[in-house]
């Protein structure tokens, strides 16, 4: 990749400063088994990327090379990769199903009219807050090139904020009416569709990874 950023730039410029394939580049550790030690494929230890994409889905990976150190190596294998499609990726879209499922039921649409923010309850504007909160954590965060230190706070704002609030509320919809605010008691077929796959709000189909949509 690096000798082909190169040459599809080479002459293009003649400034050597414009020549160069990118400006910074943040590598990581090596990429070991779960004990820690080098994978082979004369010992079995190898996991190719199509078996693991097709497994545990590609979300996931790159979840995982995400919130990691990248001073330290990566211990990558199955256990390390479901913890993380357990944790946060079926977490994640079991809170939007479960937002879908309502927000179809209270006839939603979200092309209506939007609910001034000064106007919402309380738990609205604090989840917002919240999540400009985690919006300027994230800007943060890549300017210094500090990738994990977001995905843990990304992750606390789905564990702590979105998902407890959501199941453990005693409002159908609890803190998840912070995603929208109905205008109307109109029923709409297509008022909420999966961000990943574009299903409709019957999520009669899953996301297009196969790992969530198994766990889902």
């Amino acid at each position: 990749l690096l000798s082909m950023a190169t040459m599809m730039n080479w002459d293009r410029t003649g400034d050597p400063e414009d020549k160069k394939p990118f400006r910074t580049l943040l590598g990581h550790g090596l990429v070991m088994n779960e004990a820690g030690k080098p994978m082979h494929k004369s010992d079995g230890t190898a996991i190719w990327f199509e078996e693991a994409a097709e497994q545990l889905g590609v979300d996931t990976m790159r979840w995982l090379f995400l919130r990691h150190n990248p001073a330290h190596n990566l211990n990558f294998g199955w256990h390390a990769c479901d913890d993380i499609r357990r944790g946060l990726v079926l977490t994640l879209w079991n809170t939007y199903a479960f937002f879908c499922n309502y927000a179809r039921l209270d006839g939603f649409d979200p092309q209506g009219t939007q609910v001034a923010v000064k106007d919402r309850p309380d738990i609205d504007r604090w989840i917002l807050s919240d999540l400009q909160l985690l919006v300027e954590h994230a800007r943060t965060s890549y300017e210094r090139f500090d990738i994990m230190s977001f995905c843990m706070e990304a992750e606390r704002f789905v564990d702590e904020n979105l998902s407890r609030n959501a199941s453990h509320s005693d409002s159908a919809l609890g803190s998840m009416s912070w995603l929208y605010r109905p205008t109307s008691r109109r029923a709409s077929r297509t008022s909420c569709r999966c961000p990943s796959c574009r299903a409709p709000i019957e999520l009669a189909a899953g996301p297009s990874d196969p790992a969530v949509r198994a766990g889902a």
